[in-house]
């Protein structure tokens, strides 16, 4: 790592680190998903997901393995509760919702076929 100095407001130099180049290091989201109602099970419940990835991209992806056609509905909650925008990105949703268990922050979905709350 290379050093630079830098004045501070008193006039005196100090070393300060340069800044590096390459950006940090992200890590994946597991996304826990359970089905409501009368949606299909999938065999692995666990995925784990792009922090960049998107609500919307993510659908899409469900959507192959649960073999759900465009013209029939796919839903996404998070606690039961709310659906969230499509233009969310998993980072987000790992900050604001993620729970931790045994040592791992997990993001719990819940998806059903037809709308279940409200």
């Amino acid at each position: 790592m290379e050093t630079e100095t830098a004045t501070t407001p008193t006039g005196n130099t100090e070393p300060t680190a340069a800044a590096s180049a390459e950006p940090p290091k992200s890590d994946k989201v597991t996304v826990r998903l359970r089905n409501i109602a009368d949606a299909p099970v999938l065999k692995n419940k666990k995925m784990v997901v792009n922090p960049t990835d998107t609500v919307a991209s993510f659908i899409l992806k469900l959507r192959k393995l649960l073999n759900i056609q465009a013209n029939n509905s796919l839903f996404l909650y998070i606690d039961n509760t709310f659906a969230p925008s499509p233009d969310t990105t998993f980072e987000t949703l790992s900050r604001c919702y993620s729970v931790k268990i045994t040592d791992k922050e997990i993001l719990e979905l819940q998806y059903s076929i037809t709308p279940a709350y409200g």
